[in-house]
């Protein structure tokens, strides 16, 4: 069953992106990024949902199945673009195609390492290095719990170490890199840096299936609801308060991005 609510959230993350890209508008120009970390929540979210449901339906889960039903959704559309790339750098642009290794990186998923083709794609890489992550998780899971009803009661726990270990290394990419060779790119396109953002989405999926009364009864009180949005006002004014190049938003600000993305 789809989610209105998430098909809004989805929607405003393209916004973001196409009008922070094409400077449309001021604000946005400036925090027009923040709509990837959305969509890296959303994904998280989504992706943790279809497993948890198949777990709950079938009472286990086929990394086979998941794997060819994301790959037929990503694969085909990526590679043909990536085709349309080469015959129009050939027969448009009169420029001479890029080397095979960058064309490599791209159909590997490893672009986010190492600048490819498209300087956008990086995203998608870490997305997919994510699905592979997560399904293996999950099926290990479910397959070794003692707990058949949830095997999944461990993934608080795997987040958290998920999300202190992607702060750690931040902070200590940041820290040991000398800053006449220190590019953005080193913290925010990397898969070991970015992908607690999608777990934190992995989280919110275990508590929406598994444990909704925890959620249920948190927001329950007026008081707690309040709190939260004021909380969340806090924690995403760090992206407009600070530049996505300075190095306390690269830090802390994107852990506090995904954290008060989805408390709004």
């Amino acid at each position: 069953m789809r989610i209105k609510r998430l098909d809004i959230l989805r929607c405003a993350a393209v916004l973001l992106v196409v009008t922070g890209h094409s400077g449309i508008f001021f604000l946005t120009s400036k925090v027009g990024w923040v709509g990837v970390d959305l969509f890296f929540v959303l994904s998280g979210f989504l992706i943790s949902g279809l497993l948890y449901s198949e777990y709950k339906k079938r009472g286990a889960i086929s990394f086979r199945r998941f794997f060819i039903r994301r790959g037929m959704k990503i694969y085909p559309a990526f590679y043909v673009m990536l085709l349309a790339t080469y015959v129009g750098q050939l027969l448009f642009w009169h420029a001479p195609p890029q080397p095979l290794s960058s064309y490599l990186r791209e159909i590997l998923f490893v672009q986010n390492y190492r600048y490819a083709i498209w300087g956008h794609t990086w995203s998608l890489a870490v997305e997919e290095h994510f699905y592979i992550a997560l399904a293996l998780l999950l099926l290990a899971l479910a397959r070794y719990s003692l707990d058949r009803t949830d095997p999944f009661r461990k993934v608080p726990q795997i987040f958290l170490f998920v999300a202190v270990t992607c702060l750690t290394l931040r902070i200590l990419t940041i820290a040991l890199t000398p800053s006449s060779k220190f590019i953005t790119w080193q913290v925010m396109n990397l898969t070991h840096t970015r992908i607690d953002a999608l777990f934190f989405g992995v989280l919110l999926g275990y508590l929406y299936h598994f444990r909704p009364e925890t959620i249920t009864n948190f927001c329950r009180p007026a008081a707690n609801r309040v709190a939260l949005g004021i909380l969340s006002v806090v924690l995403l004014s760090c992206c407009y308060f600070f530049s996505r190049d300075d190095h306390f938003q690269l830090m802390f600000g994107l852990t506090f991005l995904y954290l008060g993305l989805e408390d709004s």
